[in-house]
C-alpha cells in the first residue's frame, strides 16, 4: 500500500510540475468606437456659363482670356455681347465644414467646325452673392461651407484659340465642377 500512495504521490507531483505555474488570468483592455458621419454633399448647377452673342470682330481682336472675360462677380464684363450670364453652383452639406473643389481647367468648345477654348474662373462665397465672392483657387482647393451646409461658387473666366479668325455660329462644350469634403 505505501508503494501505492508513493506512486499515486509522484504521479500527482509530476502532474503538477507539468502545469504551468505561472499562468494568470486573460487581461483585456477597450478601445472606443467612433465616426462623424457627414451630410451628403450635394452639388446643384442653377445657371448655365453663357458668353451671349459675341460679334466675330471682338473674338478675332479680342481672343485672348485677359481681354474677351466673363466675371464671376458680375462687376468687369469685357468685350461681351448682348446676354452675358456667370455660371453658379450651389453646394450643400455639412455645416462649416472643409471641402475640396476641382473643376477642368480648359474646356474646349466646338461649334461650326471649329474650336474654341474656354478657360474658367471660378469664385464663390458663403452667401449667395456673386459680387461679395472672392477667388476658390485653382482646381483642388479648399472651401468651407457656412453653418447651414452651403457654399456658391461662381464661374466665369475667358475665351481664347479661336481656331479660324472668321468662324461664326453656336460653340458649346461642358464644364465639370466636382467636390468632396476634406
Amino acid at each position: 500500500m505505501k508503494k501505492l500512495t508513493y506512486l499515486v504521490s509522484s504521479l500527482a507531483l509530476a502532474l503538477l510540475l507539468s502545469t504551468n505555474v505561472f499562468a494568470q488570468a486573460d487581461v483585456n483592455a477597450d478601445a472606443s468606437v467612433s465616426a462623424n458621419i457627414q451630410a451628403t454633399l450635394d452639388l446643384t448647377n442653377d445657371e448655365g456659363i453663357d458668353f451671349g452673342t459675341v460679334p466675330v470682330n471682338r473674338i478675332g481682336a479680342y481672343s485672348n482670356s485677359a481681354n474677351l472675360f466673363l466675371d464671376p462677380t458680375g462687376a468687369a464684363h469685357r468685350y461681351l455681347g448682348a446676354s452675358p450670364n456667370v455660371g453658379k453652383f450651389t453646394l450643400s452639406g455639412g455645416a462649416n465644414l472643409p471641402v475640396v473643389v476641382t473643376y477642368d481647367a480648359t474646356v474646349e468648345l466646338s461649334g461650326s467646325g471649329e474650336t474654341l477654348d474656354f478657360i474658367p474662373l471660378l469664385f464663390g462665397n458663403s452667401t449667395d452673392d456673386a459680387s461679395a465672392s472672392t477667388a476658390v483657387g485653382a482646381s483642388g482647393s479648399v472651401v468651407t461651407t457656412n453653418g447651414a451646409g452651403s457654399y456658391w461658387i461662381y464661374v466665369g473666366g475667358g475665351l481664347q484659340n479661336l481656331s479660324d479668325a472668321n468662324a461664326t455660329g453656336a460653340f458649346s462644350g461642358t464644364f465639370t465642377v466636382t467636390v468632396n469634403y476634406q
